[in-house]
């Protein structure tokens, strides 16, 4: 079986001092594929929101991750 598993992971932070104003929101999205017994390779795509970035940022950042791993 060379897929191993999907998974999503999100998150929002709140700045309570300036509520419903500033706000920051994570969603992630994973595959995990097996390639052998003790190896497996992972692929995510993060995606940032920051709803009061500092002046010259954007409000959405992405990024693309990919990862090997082995298991001892």
């Amino acid at each position: 079986n060379a897929f191993s598993n999907l998974y999503i992971k999100a998150g929002a932070m709140e700045n309570f001092d300036d509520m419903g104003k500033d706000y920051e929101a994570t969603l992630l999205l994973g595959l995990n594929f097996v390639l052998s017994e003790n190896m497996h390779f992972t692929l995510e795509e993060e995606l940032n929101y920051d709803n009061l970035p500092p002046i010259g940022f954007d409000k959405t950042d992405t990024k693309s991750i990919v990862r090997l791993g082995y298991k001892f």
